[in-house]
């Protein structure tokens, strides 16, 4: 998919991979228990409890629930190029927008938390779990999601990027 991102914002004020590591990338980057290798449909960035997150394009907003391993969780849609996309945000405490609602790019949605499969873990593991999804409802694994190096043009592993 050849889409121009150069006008997306970052979704943090400063966004950097939890733990500098590249399981919690985008790919077959995780490991079952047997060894077998598994998806991680995201990047997970570095944010404590209560961290404000931001769109990042101007959109609207498709869903905000409460459900399974995501937690609390956003998803707004944006255009690119004559495609829509969408930017999905998960493990949220607080959500201050509501499906249905226009947003502007950079706009303050939320705060991060450690809903759904985040809860209780160590300081240095509470993150925004972070996709781009082709539809807002993708299907298991890699499917229907973009790898978002393509939208940043790098990932940020072992630096902070300001957003």
């Amino acid at each position: 998919m050849a889409v121009d991102f150069k006008s997306l914002f970052w979704p943090l004020s400063l966004n950097k991979i939890r733990r500098g590591k590249i399981n919690n990338t985008f790919g077959m980057v995780r490991k079952t228990a047997t060894g077998q290798m598994r998806p991680h449909q995201g990047w997970d960035f570095e944010a404590r409890i209560g961290t404000p997150f931001f769109a990042i394009a101007a959109g609207k907003v498709e869903f905000v629930v409460q459900r399974g391993d995501y937690g609390l969780q956003l998803c707004h849609s944006f255009s690119y190029a004559g495609q829509t996309l969408y930017a999905f945000y998960a493990h949220l405490s607080q959500v201050y927008v509501k499906t249905g609602d226009v947003i502007a790019s950079n706009q303050l949605l939320g705060v991060t938390g450690d809903t759904g499969n985040a809860k209780s873990q160590a300081l240095q593991d509470q993150h925004l779990h972070f996709e781009i999804r082709e539809t807002a409802h993708p299907r298991l694994g890699l499917q229907d999601r973009i790898d978002p190096i393509q939208a940043f043009g790098f990932c940020p592993l072992n630096i902070g990027v300001a957003g």
